[in-house]
C-alpha cells in the first residue's frame, strides 16, 4: 500500500511540474491536469475508502492506473500528452463510480453538486476539449451519455447482493427451514438437559438421604463406644473378681484342712483338741465366708451391669430407625416410648442393697465369740 501512495504522490509532483511548464500555451492539458490533480490528491488521503466505494472500476483498472502514474516520468515529451489523456479517463471513470455510490449515502450534497469532488465531475461533463486518441473521446462520451451508469449497475445488480436478492424465497424458505431444524435440535437438547438435571436432582436427593443416614448413624458412634469402653471396663473387672473369688474359694478349705489334720495329731498322742483351739478356725472360716459373699455378690452386680450395657449398646444399632421412628410416634403420644428412653438413658444399676455391711459382720463375730464366754 505505501508504495502505491508513493507512486501518487510522485505522479501528483510531475503533473504540478508539467503544468507550470506549459502555461497557457496548452489550456486542454492544463484543463486535464488540474482535474486529475484533484482526484489524485483524493485518492492519495484515503485510498482505502476509493477502494470500499468504487468497488468495481478502481479495483479492476487499478494495476493500469498505477501503471500509467508510474511512467510518467520515464515518458518522452512526445508520450507525455496521450499518457495525460488515458489518466484523465480512468479518473473520470472512478470518480463517476464514486459519485454515484456517495449520491446514495449522500445525496443532498452530491445531487446538487455542493461537495468538491461534484464540481470536478461537473468539470468533465463540461468537458469539450478535443483528444488525440479518439478512443479517449469515446471514452468520455460513456460518461457523458450515462452509458458507464449502467454498467457499474449492472455490477452490482448481478453481483453477489443482487443474485441474493433474486433468490429472496429461496434463501427465505432455506433459512425458515434451518431454524426449524435449529428449533427442533434445540427442544431435543432442551429434553435431554432436563432429563440430566432430573437425574441429577435424584442422584442428589439420594445421596442428601444417605448422607442424613450416615449424619444420623455418626451421631450415636460416641455413645455406643461409651458403652463399649464401660462393658470393656466391666468385663475386666470381672475377671479380676471371679480370680479373687476363686483364690478365697479354696482358701475356705484351708482352716478345715489344718484344723482336722491338728486333730488327727492330737488322736495319735491320746489327747482330744480343745475347744479353744478350734474357736480360731472357726473366726478365720467366717470371716473368709463373709468376704466370699461380698466378693460374690459384687461378681453377681458386674454381671447384671454387664448385662445391661450390652443390651443397650444393641438398642443404640437401630437408633438411626428409632429417631424417624420416634418423631412420628410423639407427634401422637408424647409419653409412648418414655419407658423406652428412660432404659436405653438410665444409669447402671449395681443392686447395692444385697450386700452386707461389713460392719454387720463384725457385731455378728463379736455376739458369738460372747455366748461362748458366757458358756464357759
Amino acid at each position: 500500500m505505501n508504495t502505491e501512495i508513493e507512486i501518487i504522490k510522485d505522479a501528483i509532483n510531475f503533473l504540478e511540474r508539467h503544468k507550470s511548464k506549459l502555461g497557457t500555451s496548452a489550456s486542454s492539458d492544463t484543463y486535464r491536469i488540474d482535474v486529475i490533480l484533484s482526484i489524485l490528491s483524493n485518492i492519495e488521503s484515503s485510498e482505502e475508502e476509493w477502494l470500499e466505494k468504487c468497488k468495481y472500476l478502481y479495483p479492476k483498472y487499478r494495476i493500469e492506473f498505477l501503471t500509467d502514474l508510474n511512467s510518467l516520468q520515464a515518458s518522452t515529451p512526445e508520450i507525455i500528452p496521450n499518457l495525460i489523456e488515458e489518466i484523465y479517463c480512468r479518473c473520470a471513470y472512478f470518480l463517476r463510480e464514486y459519485i454515484l455510490y456517495m449520491e446514495s449515502h449522500n445525496s443532498y450534497e452530491y445531487r446538487f453538486g455542493m461537495d468538491e469532488l461534484s464540481l470536478v465531475h461537473n468539470k468533465i461533463l463540461d468537458d469539450n476539449h478535443p483528444f488525440i486518441d479518439p478512443k479517449n473521446s469515446e471514452r468520455l462520451d460513456v460518461i457523458k451519455d450515462k452509458q458507464l451508469d449502467i454498467w457499474i449497475l449492472g455490477y452490482y445488480f448481478y453481483g453477489k447482493s443482487f443474485k441474493s436478492f433474486e433468490r429472496y424465497e429461496e434463501l427465505v424458505e432455506d433459512s425458515e427451514k434451518k431454524s426449524f431444524n435449529i428449533e427442533n435440535q434445540i427442544n431435543l437438547k432442551k429434553d435431554e438437559l432436563s432429563k440430566f438435571i432430573n437425574d441429577k436432582k435424584e442422584e442428589v436427593v439420594r445421596l442428601a438421604q444417605q448422607l442424613e443416614q450416615q449424619k444420623t448413624a455418626f451421631n450415636f458412634v460416641g455413645l455406643s463406644q461409651g458403652f463399649e469402653s464401660l462393658l470393656k471396663a466391666k468385663k475386666n473387672s470381672q475377671t479380676i473378681v471371679l480370680s479373687l473369688l476363686f483364690f478365697i474359694g479354696i482358701f475356705l478349705f484351708i482352716p478345715l484342712f489344718t484344723y482336722i489334720e491338728l486333730n488327727q495329731v492330737k488322736d495319735l498322742s491320746g489327747d482330744f483338741l480343745n475347744w479353744k483351739m478350734f474357736l480360731p478356725f472357726v473366726s478365720i472360716e467366717l470371716i473368709s465366708l463373709y468376704l466370699f459373699r461380698v466378693i460374690l455378690t459384687h461378681y453377681n452386680s458386674i454381671k447384671t451391669q454387664i448385662m445391661q450395657l450390652e443390651l443397650r449398646q444393641t438398642l443404640c444399632q437401630f437408633i438411626q430407625s428409632y429417631v424417624e421412628y420416634a418423631k412420628e410416634i410423639k407427634e401422637k403420644d408424647s409419653a409412648s416410648l418414655e419407658k423406652f428412653e428412660n432404659l436405653i438413658f438410665s444409669s447402671i444399676l449395681s443392686t447395692p442393697d444385697k450386700v452386707p455391711s461389713t460392719f454387720d459382720g463384725i457385731e455378728q463375730l463379736s455376739n458369738l465369740i460372747k455366748n461362748i464366754k458366757s458358756g464357759n
